[in-house]
């Protein structure tokens, strides 16, 4: 009879086990030797030579269960202890300490996220009324039913479209070479890279380059070119890149990182194109034969990027275009595609996120991968949410985004960047719209952010400088500063803030954060223009580029200023260079910080630039000043695309090409887009071709164009 009971009492263990473990174990694949009909044998092969020792069908049971148990516990408990280091959705990590209420999906638990997205459209978008209108799609994404293409075609020196041969560079030629001061890409926060369209490590020039014939499609590449002893630039090598729009690059030592937008992976059968952003990373350490070692591509357009210590960080804003189908995890989840492999991989559910009142039916998806190792794993991560800026310190990573509900509100999420790792930390809200990543910084654990706000009941607007833990708690503000009053341009600078905001004249507004509870506007200056860029120039000065404009406000042409804020209660204007009966006098660094160059040896600074000349002819090229406290800003020369010194009564010269609208709009209007020095050899590029000149007398070495 007790043995009828222990029987029974194991069926009744055995269906338990069965019902809690039956879903981890259809997900698990156990090893075939370790499945419940195999055990038997497993034992037999650990059994005692001597055969004395009998195991009953009790014993036999108990031990097949426990074995099975400790199985089926061990990979779930693993999978836990796994993704609090690697998950940063996990409830432990984030939903303790956030401000918002964050809901962790769980895994394969897609359904859930259909709902909220299903509810989101149709609040939004109420697709009841014009559902039917929508774009048809297919099961899959194209590039996973057919043969993708744009890995990137490699040239040679030739041209010819096929891999170079031949003798390789010396790699010890390389580095035997004297490394030569150079300049670097103008960017936010030091140690943490950002992408240009132009590279140089002293010894090569790389640069993204377009080229347009009459009547088609514009074509893309990567020339790398080495410096030569006079300055002049070979090329060595040549990455067609097909399909793609390129963004931007990084260079890091044998690493070369390309990102573009891509079309080619849309999934969508009508002329509608769902943005996807490209990821290519190559080996270089042969110049001659640049080798892909990793592809793939993040749907969503991309927002920026950042690189840190061999890990790129990516950040997208994706969004279906379609009504969700519960069938079809594609309208209504992101995924990356491996275009090389034909492979297609959603973001896991349990990788995805929403707030407990989400607003957007967007995703920000933020990826890392390591460039060191080939074909190395990509770790994703999505927020369903809206993003547009982006700020990122050595440790984290930050989307801003604008949202209007009841008033123009931004948006921050915060993830948290550990060696390579994404976690996502948590989520705040504050009042009023972010210019750029400048009104943002993080230091000594406080997050600030400048932002303007409008008050819908004044009809007035006015700034705001907020101060956050690192739970994106507030600690400390500054609100309601300059009224009707915008802000143009923001600078952080250790425990001082400079706030730019302007109307009809430019108040430069000093604030001592250094207790973050107690923020202070300690000074402020008013004068005539506006600043769109700061820029730190040495311990107590600070450069502004901007706008010159009559007191009433309208923009008469371009300026700079040098700014003495060594007391910080009373910033001074001590120098200016200004343009005037100038309406078109602008410089691509009002627009894009990355075309600042700062020769900090030797104090000058180079801009590509428009200005008037004063027989009312127009220069459009690249200047160059050099800055003192003394003698504020001398022009040292203002060169065109060609390398040739424009003088005031110089007749406006057409550049042979003008950079294409589709690398960027905002370079439409500039003739050179960057500028670089490599010891005493200045470059100036245009989009096509590159020019090098001598730094020091600004004699010509030659032109270089995209197809030589």
């Amino acid at each position: 009879m007790k043995k009828k009971q222990t029987e029974h009492q194991i069926d009744q263990d055995r269906s338990v086990i069965d019902e809690k473990f039956s879903p981890v174990l259809n997900e698990t694949e156990i090893p075939e030797s370790l499945k419940p009909e195999n055990i038997s044998t497993l034992i037999d092969n650990k059994k005692s030579a001597e055969k004395s020792h009998v195991i009953t069908n009790i014993h036999f049971y108990r031990i097949s269960f426990a074995l099975l148990l400790i199985i089926v516990m061990a990979i779930p408990l693993y999978a836990v202890l796994e993704s609090r280091d690697t998950n940063p959705l996990s409830p432990d990590y984030a939903g303790t300490s956030s401000p918002s209420t964050i809901i962790t999906m769980k895994n394969n638990d897609y359904d859930s996220i259909y709902n909220v997205v299903k509810n989101l459209y149709t609040k939004v978008y109420n697709y009841n009324n014009y559902g039917d209108d929508l774009v048809a799609f297919n099961s899959l994404p194209q590039s996973a039913q057919s043969k993708p293409t744009g890995n990137g075609a490699m040239k040679g020196p030739t041209g010819t479209g096929s891999t170079t041969t031949g003798k390789p560079t010396s790699p010890s030629a390389d580095d035997a070479a004297e490394d030569l001061n150079h300049s670097e890409t103008n960017e936010q926060v030091k140690g943490v890279s950002e992408g240009d369209i132009l590279k140089t490590d002293g010894k090569y020039i790389y640069t993204v380059q377009s080229k347009q014939k009459y009547n088609s499609a514009a074509e893309y590449y990567i020339h790398i070119r080495k410096i030569q002893e006079d300055g002049g630039l070979m090329k060595v090598s040549s990455i067609a890149i097909e399909n793609d729009r390129p963004i931007e690059m990084y260079v890091d030592n044998n690493r070369l990182i390309l990102l573009s937008d891509s079309g080619a992976n849309s999934r969508y059968q009508s002329q509608i194109v769902n943005p996807n952003t490209s990821v290519r990373i190559y080996d270089i350490s042969d110049r001659t034969v640049p080798k892909i070692i990793n592809h793939f591509c993040q749907q969503g357009a991309m927002l920026s990027s950042r690189y840190i210590d061999g890990n790129l960080y990516v950040i997208s804003n994706y969004r279906s275009g379609t009504q969700p189908v519960k069938d079809d995890l594609f309208s209504y989840v992101p995924c990356i595609t491996y275009p090389s492999k034909g492979q297609v991989r959603m973001v896991a559910s349990n990788d995805i996120c929403v707030m407990e009142k989400p607003s957007s039916v967007s995703y920000v998806v933020a990826s890392s991968v390591s460039t060191r190792s080939e074909d190395a794993a990509v770790n994703t991560k999505a927020v369903l949410g809206s993003g547009g800026i982006i700020y990122c310190s050595a440790e984290n990573l930050y989307v801003l985004g604008t949202s209007y509900e009841t008033t123009e509100q931004t948006e921050i999420l915060k993830f948290a960047l550990n060696s390579g790792k994404i976690r996502y930390s948590t989520k705040q809200t504050v009042n009023g719209r972010t210019l750029n990543q400048f009104s943002a910084d993080e230091h000594n654990g406080i997050f600030r952010i400048a932002t303007t706000g409008f008050d819908a009941q004044t009809g007035k607007t006015s700034s705001n400088v907020y101060l956050l833990d690192s739970n994106l708690k507030q600690v400390g503000a500054i609100t309601g500063l300059a009224q009707n009053e915008n802000i143009y341009s923001v600078r952080f600078v250790g425990d001082t803030g400079y706030v730019v905001t302007f109307r009809q004249t430019d108040p430069l507004f000093v604030l001592d954060l250094k207790d973050p509870k107690k923020p202070a506007v300690v000074g402020e200056l008013k004068i005539p223009g506006f600043s769109s860029y700061l820029h730190p120039f040495k311990d107590n000065l600070l450069i502004g580029i901007g706008a010159n404009t009559t007191s009433g406000g309208q923009r008469i042409g371009f300026k700079m200023s040098l700014f003495d804020v060594s007391d910080p209660t009373k910033p001074l204007e001590i120098k200016n260079y200004t343009t005037t009966n100038d309406y078109s006098g602008k410089s691509l660094v009002e627009y894009d910080a990355k075309a600042f160059l700062f020769d900090d040896k030797q104090d000058i600074i180079g801009l590509p630039l428009i200005t008037a000349t004063k027989n009312g002819s127009t220069k459009n090229g690249y200047a160059l000043f050099k800055v003192s406290e003394e003698n504020g800003f001398e022009e040292l020369g203002f060169l065109d695309s060609e390398g040739n010194i424009i003088s005031e009564n110089s007749t406006y010269q057409q550049s042979k090409y003008t950079a294409l609208d589709s690398m960027n709009s905002m370079y439409t209007p500039f003739n050179i887009l960057r500028g670089a020095y490599v010891g005493d050899t200045l470059y100036l590029f245009t989009g096509y071709d590159i020019t090098a000149v001598s730094y020091k007398t600004f004699q010509k070495i030659g032109t270089y164009p995209c197809d030589q």
